[in-house]
Order: C-alpha cells, then structure tokens, then sequence
C-alpha cells in the first residue's frame, strides 16, 4: 500500500473537499467555517450559544452561514444537511454565489469577530465562576419548567442552598432514570 491510499481523504462537501472536523455546531459557530467548509479558528460574536435553542443569535448565524455557502437560508433538511458536511452538491448557481457574495461577506464576518475580540476583556475568575453558575441555574429552571415547578432558581450566579438543591434533584433524577439504575446495580 502506498502513502497517498494510506491518508484518510477529507469528505466532500458540496462537490468541495472538507477539512472541518465532524463535532462543529455549524450554525452556532458561523465564522468557524469558510465557504470551503475549512476551520477558520475564529470565534461567533457574542450571545451565540450551543443550547439546543432556535434564537435570534442562532437564526442570525444561520442566516450568515447560508449567505456564505451561497444558499437561501430555508430550513430545510437539504440546507442543514449542506451545513453540516453532509452528502449533498451545491447547484452551480449556489457555487458561484457563494464564490462571489459568500467570500466577501466571510472576509467581512473575520473582520468584525476580530474586532469584538480584541475589543474584549477576560473575565476574572469570580466573574467567570458567577457566568458558570448563572448559566447552570438557567439550565436547571428549564428542567424545572419542564417539571411544571412553578417555583424557580433566581439567575443570580450565585452557589446557594436552592441552587445546590436543585442540581442534586437533577443528578439524581438523570442517574435513577437509567437502565443500570432501576437494575440496582450502579452506573
């Protein structure tokens, strides 16, 4: 065997050979891929979350994605599967758009990521642990809503009783719902 047949091929994307890895969000991460499909390193503008919520953010890097490849931004399993690296072609009117407004629209995209990040200061540590439990307390009173709970966590970013509560209720119901569980034997 030779060297060239040894070497994994990257998966064509759109008639476009891929080197994006397999576990982006593509359209949380919209500036992370290129009209290429390649991995840009950059990073979305703030509010973009990877939460399983169709938003405002997530439509706009939907929106952006899309003009960048050169599709209409319809949510369609065609178009998501485009997104996503799967085995779909572009037509060649999408190719040429994305090739013309989807290259000068990224160039614009990396400009202005560049800028809110070099306009950012990092949080410290405090504030970073209080951005972690506020995101947490978040995550807890949607499971809590989805209980019916009418009594809610305060989204406070702080580590209290009521927080500290509600995760052990969480952990405890996620650990008693599996299979190993109800077999008594531990998982």
């Amino acid at each position: 065997m030779d060297a060239t047949s040894a070497t994994p091929q990257p998966p064509i994307v759109g008639g476009i050979p891929s080197a994006r890895p397999s576990g982006i969000a593509p359209t949380s991460r919209p500036s992370n891929v290129t009209s290429t499909g390649t991995c840009s390193g950059s990073e979305p503008p703030s509010g973009s979350a990877v939460d399983g919520e169709w938003d405002e953010h997530t439509d706009a890097a939907f929106k952006q994605v899309c003009r960048m490849l050169g599709l209409a931004p319809e949510r369609s399993v065609r178009t998501f599967r485009l997104i996503a690296g799967a085995a779909e072609a572009l037509t060649d009117a999408e190719r040429a758009l994305a090739g013309s407004d989807g290259a000068g629209f990224e160039r614009e995209l990396r400009e202005r990521f560049a800028a809110e990040r070099a306009s950012r200061t990092p949080l410290s540590d405090p504030e970073r642990t209080r951005a972690y439990i506020a995101a947490l307390q978040r995550d807890l009173n949607r499971h809590l809503e989805r209980r019916g709970r009418e009594r809610l966590l305060a989204i406070d970013g702080e580590w209290d009783p009521e927080t500290a509560r509600a995760r052990s209720a969480r952990s405890a119901a996620r650990w008693s719902s599996r299979p190993s569980a109800a077999c008594g034997r531990s998982g």
